[in-house]
């Protein structure tokens, strides 16, 4: 049966020696040392997912503000559209309501892709 060697440590790693086969010693490595790669040794982490921009803000250059000015003007217009649409499903062919709403939003879009100043 073969001997289970430790991981090699931390300090071993940062020195450029690597521990021999579990006796503790440590061998020279062979390569040169890289000292580019012990300069970020003490750099500040990468910052976090939250803390980190979102596509969206990065595109339009928006402020944490103003994407919250989006998200929360999207939730209101959805709880006030739903129950209407919910109602007109007891009058209306429910396809057909679902054809209307695809021809509004192709218009929306239509007219946010020639409007002037969005590029």
């Amino acid at each position: 049966m073969g001997v289970v060697c430790p991981p090699p440590s931390a300090v071993a790693l940062l020195s450029h020696r690597h521990p021999g086969p579990c006796t503790g010693q440590a061998a020279r490595s062979t390569h040169p040392p890289n000292h580019a790669a012990h300069a970020h040794a003490h750099a500040p982490p990468p910052p976090t997912p939250s803390a980190a921009r979102s596509p969206l803000q990065g595109a339009f250059d928006l402020q944490y503000y103003q994407t919250g000015l989006l998200t929360a003007g999207f939730m209101i217009g959805l709880t006030i559209a739903a129950p209407i649409f919910a109602s007109l499903v007891k009058y209306y062919n429910a396809m057909r309501l679902v054809g209307w709403g695809l021809v509004l939003w192709f218009a929306a879009i239509m007219g946010c892709g020639a409007s002037f100043a969005y590029w």
